[in-house]
């Protein structure tokens, strides 16, 4: 499994947007948050703002990328993931950049 082979790895791993927010989405899985976790932890991989940041969705495939997605299980994974980045954020000016592209992204799915 690759998230097991990611955990082995001994050298610095490269962190661009859409890896940290997959690897952000995956800490909500029942199954794989846990070793998502470890992996956060042992790389140092943080939550960049340029993963829910809208205007960058097609070009760093972030979170808005995952929230098109057909699949129920992609969808449900980032809503959990958004909810836990706005509880991160809810204290800066990023909640409020936050909140607006999640309500462009609405009114333009709708």
């Amino acid at each position: 499994m690759l998230l097991t082979e990611l955990y082995a790895y001994d050298e610095p791993l490269f962190n661009p947007v859409w890896f940290a927010t997959q690897m952000w989405m995956l800490l909500f899985d029942e199954e794989l948050g846990g070793l998502s976790r470890k992996i956060f932890n042992k790389f140092g991989i943080t939550l960049r703002g340029e993963c829910l940041d809208i205007a960058l969705e097609k070009e760093t495939n972030n979170i808005f990328y995952y929230l098109r997605s057909a699949n129920f299980g992609v969808f449900s994974l980032t809503t959990k993931a958004v909810g836990s980045a706005m509880e991160i954020f809810r204290q800066s000016q990023k909640l409020t950049r936050i909140v607006d592209d999640l309500t462009k992204f609405y009114r333009t799915e709708l």
